[in-house]
């Protein structure tokens, strides 16, 4: 049960003033979840003001009242709370629905209060809860705290196993759908580097079961040689953070091509003529990256497809898009997709199994097999000579 603790009634307006909670179900940690100020309660979102307490030793025998003592003396003397290795959180002053460098959002606390209120309406502990659902205990205090987002689905679980009433249910699950879909600047999400994104997606595509790929008008990046690689990355240098070696960058990105010997997995791999026609790389390095797609196209655990410009077409083409996981056997089966400007994930599982779907319509189009590997060796003799 989560229970508040009063603040001391001498603390004033200004961002100073914590609002304190004390979880039964987590006896050893104390949650700011606020900070009241002159337009009133501000949610705190993880890494703003957003703060998990987690107790030294003598904080733990102290107990709550200890802390809320200290916590409201440090707001008489006009100073933000600490948690108890020092740190002092940044005060924010989020605008509602505007998602944060930190990934809060006004969406995501109302979600995450809207699930813990029915808990507790029902009277049931993060315990008793998770059992229901099949989840562990830190599981559901995660979600309750916003830290960690449910899925629509089991979003929809929650509420129906709590009883919420209908208009509720359907605008939390809104809620968990829209959260689901993440949009991150391009600048920001190279800040660490391009080497660092290309381990990230690594580690999606070790942890999948299965991958779709529509890369258009490019070769699939697990079937690259190096040196298509690096024109690639050199066509987008302007993303490039100061400092980047672009040799590791190339690297990291030939290093995913080992998941490709993975027989569990499986690779969806698909791609148009354009991409074998495009003029980025010399007719040399061409030729081997002919080469590299007929090893490919030979792997027992991939598909390879090309649609040619002659294809029947029976869907349109949209964009590039990636589909790491499979949203029936993987939990965090993801859309990875570009624009210009930013990086687009979904995470919602009803829109993976379009994407899936509308990979399918467009395979429909595809030569495979060795038909194309025939059409890749008259490409490589007509255009690359």
């Amino acid at each position: 049960m989560l229970r508040r603790l009063s603040v001391d009634s001498n603390c004033k307006g200004g961002y100073t003033c914590p609002s304190v909670w004390w979880d039964d179900d987590t006896p050893n940690e104390l949650i700011i979840v606020g900070v009241l100020g002159v337009d009133g309660m501000v949610p705190l979102s993880e890494g703003e003001v957003a703060v998990r307490v987690r107790w030294s030793l003598r904080a733990t025998r102290a107990g709550p009242d200890h802390w809320n003592r200290r916590l409201s003396a440090r707001s008489r003397a006009g100073a933000a709370p600490r948690d108890p290795v020092g740190r002092v959180p940044a005060p924010s002053r989020a605008e509602p629905g505007r998602v944060s460098e930190a990934g809060g959002s006004a969406a995501r606390h109302e979600l995450a209060e809207g699930l813990r209120s029915l808990r507790r309406d029902a009277g049931l502990s993060t315990t008793e809860l998770g059992r229901r659902l099949g989840w562990t205990q830190s599981k559901v205090s995660r979600v309750e705290r916003g830290i960690t987002l449910a899925k629509p689905e089991e979003v929809r679980q929650w509420t129906l196993l709590l009883g919420a009433e209908p208009e509720l249910g359907t605008r939390l699950v809104d809620l968990a759908q829209e959260l689901g879909v993440a949009l991150t600047e391009w600048k920001k999400a190279m800040a660490p580097g391009r080497r660092r994104v290309q381990e990230e997606i690594r580690a999606l595509e070790a942890e999948a079961s299965a991958l779709w790929e529509f890369s258009f008008d490019v070769v699939p990046g697990l079937a690259q040689t190096a040196p298509y690689a690096e024109a690639m990355f050199r066509l987008a240098e302007n993303l490039a953070p100061p400092g980047e070696v672009l040799a590791e960058v190339v690297a990291a990105r030939m290093a995913r091509q080992a998941v490709l010997a993975d027989e569990t997995k499986r690779f969806k791999l698909l791609f148009t003529e354009t991409a074998l026609r495009r003029r980025l790389i010399s007719a040399a390095d061409m030729r081997a990256q002919f080469t590299r797609l007929a090893e490919v196209a030979a792997l027992p655990t991939v598909e390879l497809g090309m649609i040619p410009f002659t294809a029947a077409e029976t869907t349109q083409t949209y964009h590039a898009f990636a589909v790491l996981g499979d949203p029936d056997r993987d939990g965090g089966a993801v859309v990875l997709a570009e624009t210009v400007t930013r990086g687009l994930v979904i995470r919602a599982a009803e829109e993976v199994r379009d994407y899936i779907r509308h990979h399918e319509a467009l395979a429909g189009a595809a030569v495979r097999g060795e038909d194309l590997l025939t059409a890749i060796r008259e490409l490589s003799a007509w255009t690359w000579g």
